[in-house]
């Protein structure tokens, strides 16, 4: 009997963020996903113990709960245990900012008093305007403020313990002692974090694996020069950096922290960001690493086939992924980046029965498919963040991930394993001859280096490592009897230093752990067009001033472009360009000359910001734009995924300055205008104002009057694509976008 495995590996990773100053966590983030994602998805595997699964623990993910739970603290901690009576302004305003940092319709639209205290603190989040609302806050609101943000991330699952229920029904008024109680409560979650892990783990339930210590992108540790593999024109930094040694380091760290943790050293390993390199690989190999994952346009590139799909995302050729491969020594799975997607950013706004059973009907599918070409055990890899999707999810997924393992478990032709179960009875039976570099994102390393950021990031670092080096290599030799094979095997690798001590050399090895830090793939995660969030300056701050330690710590001067930011203040939208002028295309779904939307706006989902990146989807592009009477729109849809466009209907949702809704079929013969006073959605018009067309593109246009905005005005929307009973992707993500109305003397007006 053909049997098809599937290996869920749930990558569970934060960055590092404490200040390594006050030592105080200076976002809340690691806390806040234990205590609703970290937890309950080892606990959830308890109710269904057929269920088996890997879970990818990066050790500085895992040193920060350990931190956590034995009593360290982080900004929103410190928020929330004063007096708003002690509050200063400048708190008041960071509280404003942060504390309402959640997904809006999941976690606080939900419960009416969030929801006013989100109403009170209005839309416009300058810090200008920020000031000024604090001063509407009671101290009442203050406090409530400080106990929903709070209690709002502890998991669904968890809350039927009588101490949380308690809060959740009082809802308002809440006092110092409540306070103190969230945050106890959030601290039991944060102690049960690793035990529970470990327990599953002994069970043989989970498997668990780990990447380099602080998450670097090995590859480009290794040789920065790399990126030209799979971008021959991408811009690299002056200098190029070239640390194996450091990315053994790295990668021997991390091995040695999670068996210290819990006893056993993991035989896999999720190389950061699925970035993978002959050279990383051979690392990961000789370190013992038994097996790693990346994604399938690397398998793809490295096999120089294209592995085909249908517009349904079906393969057509299925037994080219669904196997494992063996390169030098080292066993290797690549993941379905469709499946894979459709959990992180498709299933949230599905009904949960129904989103699993799309997935078992897709699985079905892959098995009976291999089974017809003779494959009588596929492996079908699904690897995703563990933790960032969730909140998007109805009941943060759980009603969704019950419906899925309870239906995988009913299954006997279908079985949940570990990668190492997996591995063990089916070891690769064929070899890859090439390793293409890459990572699990588009193949390339784009997303780390090329933009002047990146570089520029790229460089300090360099120069920090180069002097480190240097002084290490001094103070070796005057300590060593063979000081010329000393100084060799130092800037191999600091581990020399163990062979050594005194109180130099714990100030060279926290100088070159603050070094291993700032070698982290989450700084260039930020830095770029790619990706941005209300953190970007702290991201900055703290990559800088980790290499600004390696200085303080040995007593040199600290160069003065550390103390400059790296990211560029008012950077722009990652993924929205403005429009450079008018346009006013012909509306014929076509596209019929350059010309007509080359002035104008630009959404890019693949730069949809964030801390997840999505690489597959149905748009492609989305232009927008207006000429003095008319908004014009025209949404460019990936060729595999047309079929699935055809069955949606295009929404444009404006939010301001009325609440409007023109929602056209994707062939553009039925459009239909909603209006929503405050009192729900109802018909409003469709007539001649309003066209669409789709035959190369979508297209549509509509004019101003029917929006009901005037000149001068700003319009603010959205894109959405959707079914009669779920939202399928929605663009810019988590965002929206402003449009001002020109006026009749644009033309001498800046745009």
């Amino acid at each position: 009997m053909s049997k098809l495995y599937v290996a869920f590996v749930w990558h569970m990773h934060q960055p590092y963020y404490k200040d390594p100053d006050s030592g105080v966590y200076l976002m809340p983030w690691v806390r806040l996903h234990a205590t609703k994602d970290y937890y309950d998805m080892a606990a959830i595997l308890e109710d269904f113990p057929d269920i088996h699964q890997t879970f990818n623990l990066v050790p500085s993910l895992v040193e920060q709960i350990r931190e956590y739970a034995s009593g360290a603290t982080d900004r929103g901690m410190v928020l929330t245990q004063k007096s708003p009576s002690d509050l200063t302004e400048d708190e008041k305003v960071e509280m404003l900012s942060v504390f309402f940092m959640a997904n809006r319709e999941r976690l606080i639209l939900p419960h009416r008093r969030f929801k006013e205290l989100l109403k009170l603190r209005g839309r416009d989040e300058s810090e200008q305007v920020l000031r000024k609302t604090s001063g509407k806050f009671s101290e009442r609101d203050w406090r409530d403020l400080q106990v929903w943000f709070n209690l709002v991330w502890i998991d669904p699952s968890l809350r039927s313990d009588p101490s949380v229920r308690r809060l959740f029904d009082k809802a308002t008024d809440f006092n110092e002692g409540d306070k103190a109680e969230v945050l106890r409560i959030h601290r039991l979650i944060l102690e049960g974090v690793i035990p529970k892990h470990q327990e599953l783990w002994n069970t043989g339930q989970i498997e668990i694996t780990t990447s380099p210590f602080y998450h670097p992108i090995l590859p480009l540790l290794c040789d920065t020069n790399v990126a030209r593999e799979a971008l021959p024109t991408t811009a690299l930094p002056e200098r190029r950096f070239q640390a194996p040694e450091d990315a053994k380091e790295q990668i021997e760290r991390g091995l040695q922290y999670i068996e210290e943790t819990f006893g056993k050293r993991p035989k896999g390993m999720w190389p950061s960001e699925g970035s993978v390199s002959p050279q990383a690989v051979e690392l990961m190999a000789d370190a013992g690493v038994e097996w790693i994952a990346t994604d399938e346009e690397v398998l793809t590139k490295s096999l120089e086939e294209v592995i085909r799909r249908d517009s349904e995302g079906r393969l057509k050729n299925p037994e080219r992924l669904y196997r494992p491969y063996q390169f030098g020594n080292m066993q290797m799975i690549f993941r379905d980046h469709v499946l894979s997607d459709r959990i992180g950013f498709v299933y949230a706004t599905w009904p949960p029965r129904k989103a699993a059973e799309d997935l078992m009907g897709r699985l079905r599918t892959i098995r009976e498919d291999l089974a017809g070409r003779g494959m009588e055990h596929g492996l079908v890899s699904i690897i995703l963040d563990g933790e960032n999707c969730w909140e998007s999810y109805e009941n943060d997924g759980i009603d969704f991930l019950r419906a899925l393992y309870g239906k995988i478990a009913e299954q006997e032709k279908i079985e949940a394993v570990t990668v190492g179960e997996y591995l063990e009875k089916f070891p690769p039976e064929q070899s890859l001859s090439k390793l293409h570099a890459g990572s699990w994102i588009n193949a390339n390393f784009r997303i780390w280096i090329g933009h002047p950021e990146d570089n520029r990031a790229w460089d300090l670092l360099h120069q920090t490592r180069e002097m480190l080096v240097e002084e290490t290599k001094h103070f070796t030799a005057e300590h060593a009897k063979d000081a010329e094979n000393t100084i060799t095997k130092a800037i191999k690798t600091p581990s020399i230093l163990s062979g050594l001590s005194g109180e130099k050399v714990e100030t060279l090895e926290a100088a070159w752990r603050e070094l291993y830090i700032a070698e982290g793939s989450d700084w260039c995660w930020w830095y770029g067009d790619e990706h941005s969030s209300q953190d970007d300056e702290r991201f900055d701050y703290l990559f800088r001033r980790h290499l600004v330690r390696v200085y303080e710590s040995i007593g040199m001067e600290v160069p003065m472009e550390l103390l400059q930011p790296i990211r560029k203040i008012g950077h722009p939208s990652a993924s929205v360009y403005a429009p450079l002028g008018l346009i006013s295309p012909d509306i014929d779904g076509k596209w019929s000359y350059f010309y007509e939307w080359t002035e104008a706006g630009y959404i890019d989902p693949l730069k949809a910001g964030g801390a997840m990146h999505q690489t597959s989807g149905i748009v492609r592009g989305i232009h927008y734009g207006s000429d003095l009477e008319r908004f014009f729109l025209r949404i460019d849809v990936h060729a595999s995924m047309r079929a699935a466009f055809e069955q949606a209907t295009v929404v444009l949702d404006v939010l301001e300055p009325e609440r409007l809704r023109v929602e056209a079929s994707s062939d553009g013969e039925s459009i239909r205008i909603y209006a929503n006073g405050g009192d729900g959605w109802k018909f409003a018009s469709g007539d001649e104002t309003v066209s669409a067309a789709f035959v190369d593109c979508f297209e549509l246009c509509v004019s101003f009057q029917k929006l009901n905005v005037t000149p001068g005005q700003e319009i603010r929307f959205r894109i959405v694509l959707k079914t009669e009973d779920r939202e399928l992707e929605a663009w810019p993500r988590g965002g929206v976008v402003s449009l001002p109305v020109p006026t009749e003397d644009f033309v001498e007006e800046p745009w």
